[in-house]
């Protein structure tokens, strides 16, 4: 397959002109691209169709450590999206549907316990979230309905816990 590589001219960013790529895949309507920082290490990639984002974007930190991966599809988040700190690991998972927050979403300390759990509907959270300390003991839970606060209680109080 034939590959043809457009080079655009540098964009400005925060006063650095930064090379932008896009090498076209070779698929009707479907151009891959990446971006690179001043010093020519890889930011970003990713793939367009028909102009919206599509498939898998990647972000990087100036170091090279993968710092986000998530899927689009026309344009819109979908699928787990996961977040990574700076040591390369996992920071956050979270799960989007049409382009908004859907599901369980879990993000941890550096240390690789988990620090909150939240579910979310169409975007607002929804049902029970639990927040935890970096030793993995649990600080409270909450309740949310269609992104409000309904309870909070100190773990060591959930055998009283009581929705309003």
């Amino acid at each position: 397959m034939k590959r043809k590589t457009i080079v655009l001219l540098g964009i400005v960013v925060a006063g650095l002109i930064a090379g932008f790529f896009l090498v076209k895949a070779g698929l009707k309507g479907v151009e891959s691209f990446k971006s690179n920082y001043p010093d020519g290490q890889l930011r970003e990639a990713g793939a367009t169709k028909d102009g919206k984002l599509n498939g898998s974007f990647k972000s990087y930190y100036p170091g090279g450590q993968l710092k986000l991966e998530w899927t689009y599809v026309d344009g819109k988040k979908e699928g787990s999206a996961k977040f990574y700190f700076e040591s390369g690991k996992l920071q956050a998972k979270v799960n989007y549907k049409d382009d908004l927050s859907d599901g369980t979403s879990r993000f941890y300390f550096e240390n690789g316990k988990l620090q909150a759990e939240m579910n979310y509907k169409a975007g607002k959270l929804d049902g029970v979230s639990k927040t935890y300390k970096s030793s993995g003991e649990i600080i409270y839970v909450d309740i949310y309905k269609n992104g409000e606060l309904q309870a909070r209680k100190p773990y060591n109080d959930i055998e009283k816990f009581v929705l309003k």
